[in-house]
Order: structure tokens, then sequence, then C-alpha cells
């Protein structure tokens, strides 16, 4: 609140001015990167690392306590400067990525007999297949799944996730058992029909079991054994890990359009901006006199020029990665040297250089060109 005085030849009065000074937004200038969770942790589980703005502060997200479902989403940080009193908060988004991960701690099947168990968050059946602690078990933790190994040894998946990228697992054969093969497979129709993404066989030492879907649709795996029999051929796995589909980001669009061209005062000119790298917009501004964009064709420029000259016209093409902007220049002559008739004809000047300038309008006087023209050649001809 400040005080005011005010003095005129009447005399002095008083008042109170009041002053409402608002907080600055800080600008937040790098994002934080968010470490990846499993699926069933909330938001607070994730470490931001990084990420900077104008001010000194820190990071933190807007709803630690949501568990976000499997996949990769945007999810909004608060960025708190350590200066509340002259700047207030600033929020961005930025992706987390949540993966399966089931290492078998948290669940208990005590027999082979066919059963679904809860793993992590997703529900699977386990046919000839128990969680096993025995010390013949392989097992990174105090569990793992042990698969019999005979003809209907299977654990499956009983509800899809939203597109996979990869999918691993440790495997080892169990104590000293005889050992066949299994397959490892992907169903995009719920579990009515299966197809194969791999093979393994457990072995002596423990493996690693790995395979690339990238994948955007929902699906579900299932792990089987590859032969029958009713012999004990023991397997066990651990720490299964599936990561989400995660859509190729396409770099920034790179123009591939000419980025000269040559037109003629009320001739018809049609030119097509493109660029690589599917871009979603294309625009283009500052077009000369009689040329406008078709506004059935984005990045398309028609019509007839009115006026000649050389241009600058700019182009901008963008994508989800970004934009790419360049100049078209474009030169627009004003006559042509079919045009002239056998009068001038008959007083054109000698020079090359006063011979183009002539032709092309650039001067009044053939013998004092003045500005530089502008000339294109076609098949042969002066335009």
């Amino acid at each position: 609140t400040v005080r005011v005085l005010a003095l005129n030849a009447a005399g002095a009065g008083t008042g109170t001015l009041v002053l409402e000074v608002e907080q600055a937004p800080p600008v937040i200038t790098a994002l934080p990167v968010a470490t990846a969770i499993r699926l069933g942790q909330p938001l607070s589980a994730v470490t931001l690392t990084g990420g900077a703005a104008s001010v000194p502060g820190s990071f933190a997200f807007q709803e630690p306590s949501f568990t976000p479902p499997f996949g990769v989403a945007a999810r909004t940080v608060v960025f708190t400067p350590d200066d509340t009193i002259n700047y207030g908060p600033a929020e961005a988004q930025v992706p987390v990525t949540v993966n399966y991960i089931t290492d078998f701690e948290n669940a208990a099947k005590g027999s082979y007999a066919s059963g679904d168990v809860s793993l992590d968050g997703i529900s699977w059946n386990m046919t000839e297949a128990l969680i096993g602690s025995l010390d013949n078990d392989f097992k990174i933790g105090t569990k793992s799944a042990r698969l019999q190994g005979r003809g209907t040894s299977a654990l499956t998946m009983l509800s899809d996730l939203s597109g996979i990228g990869t999918v691993s697992f440790q495997h080892r054969r169990y104590g000293t058992d005889t050992q066949v093969p299994w397959i490892v497979e992907r169903s995009t129709d719920q579990g009515g029909t299966w197809a194969e993404i791999g093979r393994f066989t457990a072995g002596e030492n423990a493996a690693t079991f790995s395979a690339t879907l990238d994948l955007p649709s929902a699906l579900r795996l299932r792990i089987r054994t590859a032969t029958a029999g009713n012999s004990n051929r023991r397997t066990n796995l651990d720490d299964i890990v599936i990561t989400p589909y995660v859509a190729p980001v396409l770099p920034r669009p790179v123009m591939t359009s000419p980025l000269l061209a040559t037109a003629r005062v009320g001739a018809d000119f049609t030119y097509q901006l493109t660029a690589s790298n599917n871009p979603d917009l294309l625009e283009i501004e500052d077009l000369p006199a009689g040329l406008v964009v078709d506004p059935q064709t984005p990045g398309r420029i028609i019509g007839r020029p009115s006026e000649g000259g050389n241009f600058s016209v700019a182009l901008r093409a963008a994508n989800a990665s970004g934009e790419t902007t360049a100049t078209l220049q474009l030169a627009i002559a004003r006559s042509s040297y079919a045009g002239w008739s056998g009068q001038n004809a008959g007083s054109l000047p000698s020079s090359p250089a006063l011979l183009l300038a002539y032709a092309v309008g650039a001067a009044a006087d053939p013998q004092s060109p003045g500005e530089t023209p502008v000339v294109a050649i076609e098949a042969g001809y002066l335009v």
C-alpha cells in the first residue's frame, strides 16, 4: 500500500494506492527424465532426474498417488521454485513407462494341477506348473515358476496388454532333469489363435529368453512345451518382463520439393510443396500477387502472377517431432523474347547483359539496365 499526496493551487489531497504484484511464472527449459516403474506401482515410485528452469527449484508429480496402467503416457509434473514469494509453480508433461514384471514372489500355487493365479496384477493360468521354492528350483529371489515339462505344461496370460514392445525372462532346468524345447507365443484375439515368437531349451546354467514384438494391438502371451510326453522334464522361469509398445518417432520433416522456381506474368503457375517423414502440416506464406494456396490441396501454389520480380516465399512443414522451414526463391519474368516486334527487335543492344535486361523489362533504357534482371531459361528460350 502506497500513500499518495497530490498538490495544486487549491491545496493538497492525500490517498492510498494499493499495488498488487503478481508472481512471475518460471520458464521450464529442460524436462526431467522419469525412470520406468512396474505395473501396480504409483507415480511416487518414479525417480525424476535432470530438468531445469529459469530459476532454482524442483520437479514432482502432480498426482504422486496415481497408479498408471501398463504402457507409456505423458504425466503432469509440477515445478516448484525455491523462491515461492516471487515465483509461482509451472507445469509440464513427461512420458512415464510402466512395464509388466512378475517375479512370483507375491503368489502361491503348490500343485501342478491346472489353476489360475494372479501374478502382479494379471491373471495367468498355470497348467502342469506351480510356484516353487525348493533348493533345486532356479530362482532369483525366493520363488519361481516350475513347469513340469509334460504334454500340456503351459503358462498362459488370461488378459491382454495394450501393445507389447519386448518380452524377456530367465530360465534354467530344474535340478538335473532332461529337457524339452519350449515355445513362446502371442495371441491378438484373446487366446483364440496363437503365433510363435520364439523357442528356448533350458540348460544347466541360467539363460535369458528375449523377443521383440513391437505390436501396438492388444495381445497376450503363452509359454508351452513343444513336445508331448508324460515324463518330468521340469524347467524354472523367473522375472518375466514385458515392456510396452512405443510408436517410432519420426524425424522432423525434410523439404524435398525444389527451392527454386520460375514463372511468367499472366501465365498459369503451379508448385507443390513436399517433405519427407509424413508431415501433417504444410504452410506457405508471402506469396506474390496473383498466386494463392490451393484450398483443396495442402502445400500447393496455384494462380497467375500479376507482377514480375524476385520473390522469397516462406515454406513450413511440421510433424509431431518438430518443424522445418525453408524459402522458395521464385523468379517471375515480366515479358518474353517471343513478344518482341520487328520494330523493337531492330534496336536491341549488342551486349548480352544488356540484352537480358532489355528482355525482362528491367530497364526502360536498354543502355542503362539498372537493377539485376530476373531471367530464366526454359527449353532454350528466354522467359
